[in-house]
């Protein structure tokens, strides 16, 4: 197979953009975000209109509390819950997480 200039020209996103932040307050807690934006490609080899993938933004938050050996998380992922679609083939696809909200908690001895 022999591929034409355009190979690469879309099959990888032209812009990622990533910004964050952690905000310290006192000498316990913390908070922060973070979000990425990733603009649109083809996820197959011919560049083709109907496996277009990216142009998304995904964005997070998290808040954080320490104490001693006791950390305690709480976070939010993709925020907006934003459809994010990483690969699109006819039969098969592969999408981000939809939004999540946990809480986690570590000890260290």
């Amino acid at each position: 197979m022999i591929l034409g200039d355009n190979y690469l020209e879309k099959r990888r996103p032209d812009l990622n953009i990533m910004v964050g932040f952690t905000k310290f307050i006192g000498d316990n807690w913390s908070l922060g975000a973070d979000a990425t934006y990733v603009s649109e490609y083809y996820s197959d080899l011919d560049n083709e209109e109907e496996y277009k993938a990216g142009d998304y933004i995904v964005s997070n938050a998290r808040v954080k509390y320490e104490l001693d050996d006791l950390t305690l998380d709480a976070y939010i992922k993709n925020l907006t819950n934003e459809d994010i679609i990483y690969l699109d083939r006819s039969s098969t696809s592969s999408v981000g997480q939809s939004r999540t909200v946990g809480i986690s908690a570590t000890y260290r001895m």
